[in-house]
């Protein structure tokens, strides 16, 4: 199983997401845009593990659950990570030390479970659109594009598992199915 811990959103927030996203569309020659069931905050990315490693996992953020308080977040930026001339295109939060914390708990947490610890700096973003090709250089792009404020309220962390499921047109599309909530 492909897993990983995230932050679900309510539909509110996936809407936020949503016209965010329709608008650097209007500025992409193509790309591959997430659904809207899909938006979610990352926390920590575990990749592919075997069913024994997600009871591990599994104890792990019920640590980190029992370690966490309910706190808010704010959406208020796009941003960009390039990659080969295309972009992975994200909406961005305000700093935010609760944020920091769950990852360094998690973290601590995995790894005390017997999960490598992860070898890169903790961004939180909403990814909402991947192989993005733009029409313009994104620095021109980010003045365009109109972002709120959003406040979110973190509640719960979240088990998810990344799956290719078959479409209507015979191709296949990414959904993330959740494994449990705490």
């Amino acid at each position: 199983m492909r897993i990983f811990v995230a932050i679900c959103f309510d539909d509110e927030t996936k809407k936020y997401v949503e016209d965010i996203q329709h608008q650097c569309k209007d500025y992409s020659i193509k790309g591959n845009f997430t659904l809207f069931d899909n938006f979610h905050l990352t926390v920590r990315f575990i990749g592919e593990v075997s069913i024994h490693n997600i009871l591990n996992v599994q104890r792990a953020v019920n640590t980190t659950n029992g370690e966490m308080k309910e706190f808010s977040a704010i959406l208020n930026h796009v941003g960009t990570f390039e990659r080969n001339n295309k972009n992975i295109l994200w909406v961005g939060f305000q700093e935010n030390n609760h944020l920091k914390n769950i990852y360094n708990l998690l973290e601590k947490n995995l790894f005390l479970n017997g999960i490598p610890k992860e070898d890169k700096n903790y961004v939180p973003h909403v990814t909402f659109g991947r192989e993005v090709l733009l029409k313009e250089p994104f620095s021109d792009l980010k003045e365009k594009i109109i972002v709120s404020e959003k406040v979110i309220k973190v509640k719960k962390i979240a088990l998810m598992e990344s799956v290719r499921v078959k479409d209507n047109t015979g191709g296949s599309e990414l959904i993330y199915r959740e494994i449990f909530r705490i």
